[in-house]
């Protein structure tokens, strides 16, 4: 019998076509470092793609797009966007999309007003001998005073009080922690009146622009924003 030999680049283009075909495409993937961003904040997408696609085609929802791996990117202004990645396999058959929404937005502080406080201090007595407390309130995240309203002098404890606030754009609630101090101001000391916690990269900027805080049962505010 005569025997066939294949040449060598014979073999090898073969071999490649039938590795080639049985390749899995790629199954697009991304995790955004934040799904809630403050207008203006870079953000960066990473690529958790596998197997690796041949490339990617990003597209941010705010008619820009980027074919980098992980790319970072920045919303100018506010709303919800669609953000999509295209993973490119060897046939566009084979290409795999996905995507996810970001909200983008600046919270400005527009009112603060105070709807209940604890009647008596800690120790049951009042706030102030002989007149009503001077209220402030502070605005604190990750652990820094960021903004403390003016004191209101000998405020009576008749709600609601409408606490004093900077006229936008001086005061941004971004999306992070912040607790809310109400302050009983007393020359150069101070006592807490009521602290309200509030995790604001749970509010979608778009959403309600109210939020309500509560203490238990014995102190309440609210706070109101407007959209930049």
């Amino acid at each position: 019998m005569k025997r066939r030999f294949f040449h060598p680049l014979f073999i090898a283009t073969v071999f490649g076509l039938f590795y080639s075909g049985c390749t899995e495409p790629p199954v697009a993937c991304f995790t955004p470092s934040k799904t809630l961003v403050d207008v203006n904040e870079p953000m960066t997408f990473e690529n958790c793609t596998e197997p690796d696609a041949k490339g990617y085609e990003w597209d941010f929802g705010d008619g820009t797009k980027s074919s980098d791996v992980s790319p970072t990117h920045t919303y100018k202004t506010e709303g919800q966007y669609i953000v999509s990645v295209t993973a490119k396999a060897g046939t566009s058959v084979n290409d795999d999309v996905t995507k996810t929404i970001i909200s983008a937005g600046q919270r400005l502080i527009a009112s603060a007003s105070i709807l209940s406080l604890p009647a008596t201090n800690n120790n049951g007595g009042a706030w102030d001998t002989g007149d009503n407390p001077d209220i402030a309130v502070r605005f604190s995240a990750g652990g820094n005073a960021i903004h403390q309203s003016a004191t209101l002098n000998d405020a009576p404890l008749t709600f609601p009080i409408a606490m004093p606030t900077p006229p936008p754009p001086l005061f941004v609630l971004t999306p992070t922690n912040w607790t809310v101090t109400v302050l009983d101001i007393d020359g150069l000391s101070e006592e807490v009146m009521a602290t309200f916690s509030v995790n604001l990269a749970t509010f979608v900027p778009v959403a309600s622009k109210t939020i309500a805080l509560t203490q238990g049962s014995t102190a309440s505010m609210q706070v109101s924003y407007t959209l930049r």
